[in-house]
């Protein structure tokens, strides 16, 4: 409970705060605060700064490379619980497309000649 209620060092506020948009009530005492909009933004882009900062370093250590995916495109998506035995892959290809402004791959049940 006291995890909840103590500010978080990158937004400043305590989850419950962020979460709820209210403090818990708890025997320890603390002081009430305003909310202040001007703050708030500030706060935000604090956490957004550091976000950024821990993804650069996240994609330079794992050299993450950006995709250069088409509309059209036929592509093998990875199989995600697989199994010893299984490949990384599932055989069914896939064309990507686009669907309410987000990327999709659909798959194909007709076979789409490479």
């Amino acid at each position: 409970m006291l995890y909840r209620a103590s500010p978080h060092p990158v937004s400043g506020k305590s989850p419950a705060i962020l979460l709820f948009n209210r403090e818990l009530r708890m025997k320890v005492p603390h002081i009430e605060s305003l909310v202040n909009t001007a703050l708030d933004r500030e706060r935000r882009e604090k956490c957004d700064s550091y976000q950024t900062r821990l993804k650069t370093y996240h994609d330079a250590k794992q050299h993450v490379a950006p995709h250069d995916f088409n509309i059209g495109d036929i592509v093998y998506c990875a199989n995600m619980k697989p199994n010893k035995l299984d490949s990384k892959f599932s055989p069914a290809k896939h064309v990507i497309s686009l669907k309410g402004g987000t990327y999709s791959a659909s798959s194909t049940s007709q076979p789409v000649p490479l």
